[in-house]
């Protein structure tokens, strides 16, 4: 790693990078800077700037107090230097983008910020604490916060009216008998929740728990409740629980080695047991270890290798398959090998953006970005090209695909600034938005079908800004009900009488429904054990349902049993959690299935189905993962084969043929039961512009609208045409149109309302006035896998049960199979985990993909490699890795998504993770699963990508947000589509080097940082972490800062932040970890031993010194010796920002030439001030006092007096 640093004048006082090329191998980075020469000041920064397809420049001005006023993207030419010109004539073309802050008159406080479409927000400030107390937005909406007298927020306060409360108490209200320790509280409200929620700290500042009043304001609840050992670790970090219940409360715990390694994990399980995981460290190797259930058994084994890098190298598995990673000179992943010599190449640019793909399953892929790093263009192994466009803020403007042209136009409707006003496609779809005055989505007109009749939903809020009534395109609406602490407990319709559709009867702390009531007068209720399922009753003595679950200690499902039907069964895995056999057992009459596997996960056999064959595996091999034939009987055809096209779409086997759009979605399948042309049935989609269907013609000659086809993401609808009803008394046919409102309470749907009527609008008459499809509703009863196994009509009898086997396939209730698929269901669409049953062609669409229950395999390849370190996973085809019985698979290509959602909320509940990190995480999760399947062209689907890596690393590594992180990353690269997450590939595995401990420490302040700057929170965020991670064991303090300054500047860049940011975030972060932490030491005779400072006390930012620390001067400063010290660095000791002085006195500290450094005036109740902060010298900020200074010896520079407050001076600190 080489850079260059000027060395005269100012510039060898600052330290300022002006090159930095960064070597490695035969790969070479570089950027060049431009600084004012009489400030100092950064105004110009060129990344690659010898090569225009990579170039990109960013230019800064300032105002007369440094401010930045502006920052300019643009393009470059390929020139050096100031020379840089727009790019001509390549991918790298943008439009200049400039952002505009204005500040005060005093350049204090940043007012007003202008994005680059000219959108702009205005701010002002409480000058106590330079803290924002009123935000106006770019719709004119407002939002005021207040502080108390030592800064902390008081309230927030919205456009809507509502508000968010705090309090800060020395010793909480209410007294929580469950804890020690607690030494302040926070309590805090929120309008329409109706509850406080006291949240407990210790003497160290860290959380202990937090209590509010249970759903129904009965029972007090503890959650995220966490107690620490000696050391500070969190050794137990409990489940939420009901005061009453604290005696039986559930918890983990975590134990460590001395090196704060853990060693040993416990979860809580069923039945009182523990899944306990034990974590050996040999070198560069680390064995995890799980037991199913007792540790006295054989465990399932993963043993990692990392390099020196903490890059992973290789995973072998339970059954000694191993997969192997390789990373190119600046920590790309650049190909990975599985256990049969199967090769996955990425191919990345010089800015670590991923250029090129080549897979056996999915073939040769490549992309194209502009100097921003947007995708611009993808050509995949078929040679489809997709191209987009985007506007000034980096939002998509249009796509054009071979087969669909698809457009979004932003920021046009009223309130709706920043906001998404329509999407469209040509083939005649238009989705318009329509906001209220607080900038709500209140109405959504949907073209469809008829230019003429849009499909028209709307929603209105109550007071507390919550969903209120739900309106339906046919006029049904519905509304939520909420009890006096914000819990929705009703979901009724408008009409007059109202009539309840939903009532929730209870629920445990952890949020789980334990019992319910439909509109019908059935009652379902819901046993959980440590958070698992084990029960499920529903009806007058159990006569719907009555099922019952156990599991493993890996939440395997081991047993399965309905009283109901008298149906039960068991099961049983190998080490890899992949289901073996299956036992069903109704009366006397006992049906064995069972599967084997390769160690790729690919089925070997079947019963019911056959043995597979699949194409051999090794370095040039194509579609390894895809059956290539069965040996056996499939949808009536004996021995089929099956082909695919180079994208892995399945395209032609057992007397189905499939055509596909350019974005792999199925646009016609055709399938001839048997073989035989006249059992022929097709069935056609069409899609919107998220690539969701929206027409579907099916094989009966039926058409279906679906809006929302995702079943899970409320409101969905459906209009079924083209079908008659017949009279029964002349048996003409009359034709109809039927409108399905599926109806969705408390995370759940749990019942649709059907409408029927003619062409024209009226009731479906018979020859007699008798109406002959009546309004009605239908309410589902569900399995623990969220399958209807159960209909009940509008008086609560049962109408219809269904079941279904190991793999989703239909069956008869008492477990009898239907190997001719002679079930179906056309007046329930949805089964099997919820998703769309195509019974015609004996598919379940699970909205991304398509899969055959009968195969157990998807058609299709997954674009998607959740979890790289997990083998299984490279198996592009195989459903949810095997365990059916466990995992389901909402959107057909995210797994884990609905676990990173879970998983978040149990990390937050149980104080493993914050808030904010939980809520990043679900909403990463929720993008990918309630947001459309974006296909290989969607950036929800990079989002998707990472969401899904991450839940699946946490939950493959056993909650390890370390390996999630890893996971998260590596997710994006193996995306088919163009993923921008090649550019922060250099901090795969790198994480673990410095400690995720720490590195997420250096990635908050990094973050917190960047904010406070008007910079980018994730840049900044990842620029630190990179600092920490990367950064060399140098000998010597400066250098060592230095060789992070350079990393974190570089990560900063590949980032598509700026370097200097970069570089002074990573910088400053290595600081606050070496020199800001207690007791910190370094090598030789750099050796700083600082005092432990007091509480409150404040580090301030970095200044510089002319020699050895003496050039200091009554700054808050560590300082840095830059001259004849040869670059030594000086730390800083204990402040006495936040004691109580004498009263009516100066505190002084003098320097070793007896000039006054610095001064704290205290009043006449020893309150600490300044003169510099009343006369606004360092702009309105709350005490402090400057740190004592110590030079490299560990001497003090500084010594300490204490004088009378002369007179004169004012004895309160006032405005």
């Amino acid at each position: 790693m080489n850079n260059r640093l000027r060395t005269t004048g100012l510039s060898m006082l600052m330290g300022l990078f002006i090159s930095l090329p960064v070597h490695a191998v035969t790969a070479t980075r570089s950027s060049s800077f431009v600084y004012d020469p009489a400030s100092g000041l950064l105004t110009k920064e060129i990344i690659e700037p010898g090569n225009s397809a990579l170039c990109l420049v960013t230019e800064y001005t300032y105002d007369a107090y440094g401010n930045k006023k502006s920052v300019t993207t643009r393009n470059c030419n390929g020139s050096a230097g100031e020379a840089a010109a727009p790019a001509v004539g390549t991918d790298a073309v943008i439009a200049p983008r400039t952002t505009s802050s204005t500040y005060d008159v005093r350049g204090q406080f940043a007012i007003s910020t202008t994005n680059a479409l000219g959108h702009t927000e205005t701010r002002t400030f409480d000058e106590r604490f330079g803290a924002v107390d009123g935000l106006i937005g770019p719709n004119g909406l407002p939002t005021t916060w207040a502080y108390d007298g030592f800064g902390r927020k008081t309230t927030e306060t919205r456009a809507d009216g509502t508000q968010t409360l705090w309090l800060y108490l020395n010793t909480c209200s209410l007294v929580n008998p469950n804890i020690t320790g607690e030494r302040y509280c926070i309590a805090n409200l929120s309008t329409g929740q109706g509850r406080w929620a006291h949240t407990y700290y210790d003497i160290l500042n860290r959380q202990l728990a937090v209590t509010h009043i249970d759903f129904d304001n009965t029972e007090w609840v503890d959650e995220k409740r966490v107690t620490y050992n000696a050391l500070g670790q969190a050794v137990q970090s409990y489940l939420p629980y009901a005061w009453s219940g604290v005696a039986a409360a559930k918890f983990a715990t975590v134990s460590y080695d001395l090196l704060g390694r853990p060693v040993q994990e416990g979860s809580p399980v069923s039945k009182g047991g523990t899944r306990t995981t034990k974590h050996v460290y040999n070198g560069l190797t680390k064995t995890d270890t799980t037991w199913t259930g007792a540790t006295t058994l054989p465990g399932q084994d993963r043993i990692t290798v990392s390099n020196v890098l903490g890059q992973t190298v290789s995973v072998t598995d339970d059954k000694g398959s191993v997969i192997g990673y390789t990373y190119d000179a600046f920590g790309n992943l650049i190909k990975t090998t599985d256990a049969a010599g199967n090769i996955t190449v990425l191919t990345y640019d010089a800015r670590g953006r991923k250029i090129g793909m080549d897979d056996p399953d999915m073939g040769i892929w490549s992309y194209a970005y502009n100097a921003l790093g947007e995708l611009i263009r993808q050509v995949d192994a078929k040679k489809q090209t997709v191209t987009m466009t985007y506007d000034k803020l980096g939002r998509m403007l249009a796509r054009n695909e071979p087969d669909l042209t698809s457009t979004w136009v932003y920021d046009t409707a009223a309130n709706g600034i920043g906001k998404l006003t329509s999407a469209s496609t040509d083939n005649k779809y238009k989705r318009t938005h329509v906001y209220d005055a607080f900038g709500r989505l209140s109405s959504t007109s949907t073209v469809i079908d008829n230019v003429a009749k849009p499909y028209v939903t709307s929603t209105t809020y109550d007071g507390a800004g919550r969903p209120s009534v739900q309106t339906y395109p046919t006029g049904y609406a519905v509304k939520n009900i909420y009890n006096a602490v914000g819990t929705l407990v009703q979901v009724v319709n408008t009409t007059i009488p109202a009539k309840v559709l939903w009532t929730l009867n209870n629920m445990d702390a952890q949020g789980h429904l334990l019992q319910q009531t439909y509109g019908n007068g059935l009652v379902t209720q819901q046993v959980y054990d440590a958070g698992m399922l084990t029960r499920q009753l529903a009806g007058v003595g159990n006569s719907v349902q009555y099922s019952s679950y156990t599991y493993d200690n890996l939440g395997n499902l081991l047993t399965r049993s309905d009283i109901s039907t008298g149906l039960t069964e068991t099961y049983l895995y190998d080490t890899l959690n992949r289901v073996t056999s299956a036992t069903a057992t109704s009366g006397a009459v006992n049906t064995v299935s069972n599967f084997t596997y390769n160690a790729l996960g690919n089925i070997i056999s079947k019963t019911g189905t056959g043995t597979y064959s699949y194409n051999p595996s090794g370095l040039t091999s194509i579609r390894p993962h895809a059956v290539s034939s069965i040996a056996g009987t499939v949808n009536g055809v004996a021995n089929p084969t099956f082909l695919y096209d180079a994208n892995g779409n399945m395209t032609a086997g057992a007397s189905r043929a499939f055509t596909w759009t350019s974005f792999n979605m199925p646009s016609t399948i055709k399938s001839c039961f048997g073989s035989v042309v006249a059992n022929c049935n097709t069935t056609s989609f069409l899609y919107n512009p998220e690539h969701e269907r929206t027409i579907e013609n099916q094989a009966d000659g039926s058409q279906v609208v679906t809006l929302s086809p995702r079943y899970d993401t409320g409101l969905h609808f459906e209009k079924k045409s083209n079908f008659s009803i017949k009279d029964p008394k002349t048996g003409v046919l009359i034709p109809a149109i039927e409108y399905e409102h599926y109806l969705y309470a408390g995370g759940q749907m749990f019942g649709k309302y059907i409408t029927t009527t003619t062409l024209a609008g009226g009731p479906v008459l018979a020859s007699d006035g008798t109406v002959l499809a009546p309004p009605t509703y239908e309410y589902y009863t569900k399995d623990h896998l969220g399958s209807i196994v159960a209909i009940t009509g509008p008086a609560g009898g049962v109408m219809q049960r269904l079941s279904y086997d190991v793999w989703g396939k239909r069956r008869y209730p008492n477990g009898t199979a239907d190997p001719n698929g002679l079930l179906n269901n056309p007046d329930m669409y949805h089964g099997y985990t919820g998703h769309e049953m195509l019974d015609d062609v004996g598919l379940i669409h699970m909205n991304g993909r398509l899969y055959d229950p009968m195969m157990a395999r998807f058609v299709s390849a997954d674009f998607l490699i959740e979890a790289p370190e997990n083998l299984q996973s490279y198996n592009r085809y195989t459903y949810v890795w095997n365990n059916p019985l466990a995992k389901t698979d909402p959107s057909g290509q995210c797994i884990f998504c609905f676990v990173a959602i879970v998983a978040a909320e149990i990390g937050y509940q149980t104080g493993l993770i914050d808030k904010g990190t939980a809520r990043t995480i679900q909403s990463i999760a929720v993008a990918a699963w309630l947001g459309p399947s974006g296909g290989p062209t969607s950036w929800a689907a990079a989002g998707q990508a990472m969401g899904a890596g991450f839940a699946s690393g946490f939950v493959a590594s056993d909650g390890s947000i370390e390996a999630g992180m890893q996971s998260a990353v590596t997710a994006g690269l193996f995306y088919g589509a163009g993923s921008f997450a090649g550019d922060v590939m250099s901090g795969r595995g790198v994480w673990a080097d410095g400690g995720i401990g720490r590195v997420m420490a250096h990635a908050a302040a990094g973050c917190a940082g960047a904010a406070a700057g008007g910079g980018d929170c994730g840049r900044g965020a990842m620029t630190a972490a990179a600092g920490e991670a990367f950064g060399g064991n140098v000998p010597r303090e400066y250098d060592n800062m230095v060789t992070r300054a350079v990393v974190g500047g570089t990560v900063s860049v590949i980032g598509g932040g700026k370097f200097a940011d970069g570089a002074v975030t990573a910088a400053y972060g290595y600081i606050f970890n070496k020199w800001a932490h207690p007791n910190s030491s370094t090598e030789g005779n750099q050796n700083v031993n600082a005092a432990s400072p007091p509480p409150n006390t404040q580090e301030e930012p970095v200044q510089l010194a002319a020699n050895n620390g003496f050039g200091c001067t009554g700054g808050p400063a560590p300082c840095f010796d830059v001259g004849g010290g040869g670059g030594t660095a000086v730390g800083s000791g204990a402040g006495r920002a936040g004691r109580t002085g004498q009263p009516n006195s100066i505190y002084e500290q003098i320097d070793r030439t007896g000039s006054v450094s610095s001064r704290t005036f205290y009043d006449n109740n020893g309150r600490p001030f300044s003169r510099q902060d009343y006369d606004h010298f360092h702009g309105g900020m709350k005490p402090h006092e400057h740190n004592r200074l110590f030079d490299a010896q560990g001497r003090p520079i500084t010594s300490e007096k204490v004088q009378s407050l002369p007179s004169g001076y004012p004895n309160k600190r006032t405005r």
